[in-house]
């Protein structure tokens, strides 16, 4: 029984030393010709885009994540999907939309959307 105690309060404790971080950001419709990748993204599989299309349902696509910088649309989240839309025919996609990170926290806040995933 007082383990379990011990690892209430550790977590409790380690909750607590985490930073919260407030990115601004909305939701918005983007037009797919402007969306460019970021430097940071993983190389696009073919295979895997070729999957989305096959078996594309708009219900299950969500949002893809963009970072407004310098007038850029840059691709946060969402690479594969960004190329099974253009391969549909879409023109614009609903994007959740980060503003006034540096790249350096795009990057950042895209290892942390890979490893959320991870647990989900």
């Amino acid at each position: 029984m007082q383990k379990s105690s011990e690892n209430k309060k550790t977590r409790t404790k380690a909750a607590n030393m985490v930073e919260a971080k407030h990115t601004a950001q909305e939701i918005a419709l983007i037009p797919l010709n402007q969306i460019i990748p970021s430097i940071y993204q993983r190389p696009t599989h073919p295979t895997q885009v070729a999957n989305i299309v096959k078996s594309f349902d708009e219900a299950k696509l969500g949002t893809l994540t963009v970072s407004q910088r310098d007038g850029n649309w840059l691709l946060a989240d969402g690479a594969h999907r960004l190329n099974a839309l253009r391969i549909l025919g879409y023109t614009h996609t609903a994007c959740l939309v980060l503003q006034n990170l540096t790249c350096a926290d795009e990057a950042e806040f895209f290892r942390k959307q890979d490893d959320d995933k991870r647990f989900l």
